[in-house]
């Protein structure tokens, strides 16, 4: 071993010598990379004076190798955890347990509970009942529970009693306390089991319903079964273009529809002008009303007494020519029967006098439609009456004029049945029924006034929704004309098949395995998956985080351990840039290491899936290179101040760089920041080498980084001068309290 170490050091001195003398090479061609031939001569003399400080000293090499490896060992231990977790969720447990009292001598929480068990990817533990599994889930014992309900058998297989029913067929408990993650996981294990209950509910069903549907078809007859469903098929094409044709129509009326609208619109102040005079008018018409009423009245009582009179002259007449009929002394009664006639037509006319004259003073109305109704039937009576009065004056036999007579009196009495029954109650009514509209017009007007105001804004809403409403029967047009073509192409179809055809398709159909038939209903979309970028194992997806997040701890624990400042005691005349960059030189050598360890123990050591060695080598090399220019130059610049920015972009990253969750989940504070970090882009150009290449993207983040190794440097070159001073202070001020 003394003698391998010594080796390594002569190795590490040799070659730090040979830098010394290229330097003296270029110095003599005078080179002008570097504003002084000295420059680049200085710092590899820095840096390998560093070089052999370390090597020279046993312990301080055993810290650098330390270094070197503790890094990889953070990645690779957090890499392995998260190897396949999901993998042991067989190991996570959750209680199950039935409450079930069966239905119809099936327990179908039974049947669910053997084919859920019957997975290992949870551990399923059967309960004795339900509230033992609570109390376990509780109590810690369990992540979480799920409970069948007294009555599920009677759920699935009873429909209406479930939709009668709105309580919970199973319940699932859980213990959010007990651990975050298993949480999500046993969710998903009880979306699993109601995808599983859901599934067998489906297939319990359609079993039950194609049984009953193959039943039928046997007891039927194929032909006329055929010709039914032939003939549903037509009627619900020919509803479908009937309703099409409807919606053409109204979407060809719907612009005439507006058009009337804002006519209306238009005239609603029209309306409303007319309305307000209306309102002046109302007094006088219930003036005229009122006035209308009295002679209505009194022409009651002129009509009453008339018709009193008439029918005391018809008796008197009927009897007198009951008399000379039986005595048969016609001439002896002349002058009697001549003044009674006289009488008797005389009342006649002025009663059709009377009833026309009201007849006509009636305006013609809905109102007064019974009354003059009534009114006609009176004056037709009367008619009849003065036309019997007449023959009776003609010379009449005795015999025949009895019978008139009488046919006078049967019209008299139904004149005066008509008056005091029908016409009398209707005027009233009619008088009432004015009387009751002429109180109730003025409010009514008040009202109209109002509405009238709030017409047209209706109308602009009305013609708005008429435009929604043809737009949207446009759109269902388009619906039932597929769904129109659809049924065309499928009756076609039946049609090219022969009779039997016809009858046989349905009855494979309907004759075929119900159970297979039934299982494919319950689930008919079966999903194929599919990586674009196979990965091997979860851990390996976590490999770019956790190797980008050591190399970052490696380069703080390096600003940490190892001085950022140069302190040459031998050389003179050494300026602030050779010291930067011959303890960059230092650093970036022992942070390649670093980065070389994690990305070949990713590989051969965890065994990761690597599309690209090269590539995620290179990816490892470049990012560490970036970090530790970084870290170095704000260390350097900030002194501890910059240790402490460093290790709160650490912690930001950690928390926001979607290096495990993806960034759309993370808080939107996080979504607006990460680009201005590091890690996204390191990480993405490891996900390229290990997962596989998409165009140019690698070079793209690769690129990206060098935009933070270029802010790394200006902090260390120039940011780093207005704040020497300031650092020296801060560090002597620290150094006076003798803790810090």
């Amino acid at each position: 071993m003394p003698i391998c170490r010594r080796l390594f050091f002569d190795i590490l001195c040799i070659w730090g010598d040979l830098c010394v003398q290229s330097c003296e090479k270029f110095d003599r061609i005078k080179c002008k990379i570097f504003y002084q031939g000295d420059h680049l001569k200085n710092t590899f003399k820095l840096f390998a004076g560093d070089v052999r400080a370390i090597t020279r000293h046993f312990f301080a090499f055993v810290i650098i190798i330390a270094i070197t490896i503790i890094p990889a060992l953070y990645a690779w231990f957090n890499i392995y955890a998260n190897w396949d977790p999901y993998g042991n969720t067989g190991n996570v447990a959750i209680a199950i347990a039935s409450d079930d009292k069966g239905y119809n001598d099936r327990d179908l929480s039974q049947e669910a509970i053997e084919t859920i068990t019957e997975s290992k990817s949870i551990k399923w533990v059967v309960m004795n009942s339900g509230d033992e599994a609570r109390q376990a889930v509780r109590s810690g014992k369990y992540y979480a529970a799920i409970v069948f309900a007294d009555d599920f058998s009677r759920r699935m297989l009873d429909i209406n009693y479930a939709l009668e029913n709105s309580g919970a067929a199973m319940s699932f408990i859980e213990n959010t306390k007990k651990n975050p993650v298993a949480n999500k996981i046993v969710e998903t294990a009880a979306e699993t089991v109601q995808h599983s209950v859901q599934v067998q509910y489906l297939d319990e069903l359609f079993k039950t319903v194609l049984k009953n549907v193959q039943q039928v078809a046997d007891e039927t007859d194929p032909e006329s079964t055929v010709n039914s469903v032939v003939s549903q098929l037509t009627t619900l094409r020919d509803s479908l273009r009937q309703t099409g044709t409807a919606i053409d129509s109204f979407t060809a009326k719907s612009e005439n529809i507006d058009n009337l609208l804002n006519g209306i619109g238009d005239t609603a102040g029209t309306i409303g002008s007319l309305v307000e005079n209306g309102q002046t008018g109302v007094s006088q018409v219930q003036q005229s009303i009122d006035s209308a009423a009295n002679a209505l009245n009194v022409l009651e009582k002129g009509l009453d007494g008339k018709l009193t009179e008439i029918n005391k002259q018809l008796d008197e007449l009927s009897a007198a020519l009951k008399r000379l009929a039986e005595n048969k002394k016609l001439i002896e009664a002349g002058e009697k029967w001549d003044a009674m006639l006289e009488d008797a037509e005389d009342a006649a006319g002025k009663l059709h006098d009377q009833l026309t004259a009201l007849k006509d003073a009636l305006p013609e109305t809905s109102a007064t439609t019974y009354v003059r109704s009534t009114l006609d039937g009176l004056i037709l009576r009367t008619e009849q009456l003065q036309s019997q009065l007449k023959m009776l004056k003609t010379g009449t036999p005795v015999s025949d004029a009895a019978a008139i007579i009488d046919s006078c009196s049967n019209i008299v009495s139904t004149m005066d049945d008509l008056l005091v029954n029908t016409l009398q109650p209707a005027v009233k009514a009619m008088t009432d029924s004015m009387q009751t509209l002429l109180k109730s017009m003025s409010p009514v007007l008040s009202s109209l006034s109002v509405t009238i105001d709030g017409i047209a804004p209706v109308l602009s809403t009305t013609g708005d929704t008429v435009k929604d409403i043809a737009a949207v029967l446009n759109r269902l047009k388009v619906v039932t004309d597929k769904g129109a073509d659809a049924l065309d192409e499928a009756l076609a179809k039946i049609d090219k098949l022969k009779g039997d055809d016809k009858i046989n398709a349905l009855i494979t159909l309907l004759g075929g395995d119900t159970e297979s038939y039934a299982e494919f209903l319950a689930a008919p979309v079966k999903v194929v998956e599919s990586a674009v970028y196979p990965v091997g194992s979860y851990g390996t997806a976590m490999a770019p985080f956790y190797s980008c997040l050591a190399i970052w701890v490696g380069c703080v624990i390096l600003v940490a351990i190892i001085k950022v400042e140069a302190e040459p005691k031998t050389l003179n005349y050494i300026t602030e840039g050779q010291k930067y960059w011959s303890r960059w030189l230092l650093f970036a050598i022992i942070s390649q290491l670093q980065a070389a360890v994690i990305v070949f123990g990713d590989v051969y050591l965890l065994h990761c899936s690597c599309d690209n060695l090269l590539a995620f080598w290179g990816a490892g090399a470049f990012t560490s290179l970036v970090f530790i220019t970084l870290i170095y130059s704000l260390t350097l610049a900030f002194g501890d101040i910059g240790k402490a920015i460093v290790v709160v972009i650490m912690v930001v990253q950690i928390a926001g760089s979607s290096g495990s969750y993806p960034i759309e989940l993370l808080p939107d504070v996080f979504g607006s920041i990460y680009v201005f970090f590091p890690f996204p882009y390191a990480i993405n150009a490891m996900r390229e080498a290990l997962c596989g290449f998409y165009g140019m993207d690698y070079w793209i983040y690769i690129g990206e980084l060098m935009i933070f190794g270029a802010v790394g440097v200006l902090v260390g070159r120039l940011v780093r001068k207005p704040f020497i001073k300031v650092n020296a202070f801060v560090e002597h001020e620290l150094e006076e309290t003798e803790v810090l």
